[in-house]
């Protein structure tokens, strides 16, 4: 969306990498929500690329659920 300075998403892995690393580059905000037992060497990833992380206690469905919250209450662009 045209003026959107921050970016979220819920993920996995490559998705939230890709974002991550492509949202760096073109100089905006990321916050990733991640279900608490992602991979370490994923969640590593997207710190190096600056992303702010946020760990859900639960599954996928509940970081997503936290993620659109969060958009909304924000304003963040939606990249779930």
């Amino acid at each position: 969306e045209a003026g959107a300075k921050i970016i979220a998403c819920s993920s996995t892995g490559n998705a939230a990498s890709s974002l991550a690393g492509n949202a760096a580059a073109a100089g905006f905000k990321t916050y990733i929500f991640v279900p608490e037992r992602a991979p370490k060497g994923k969640v590593a990833q997207l710190m190096i690329f600056g992303a702010n992380v946020i760990s859900v206690k639960g599954n996928y469905e509940e970081t997503f659920k936290m993620s659109a919250e969060a958009i909304e209450k924000w304003g963040w662009y939606n990249r779930n």
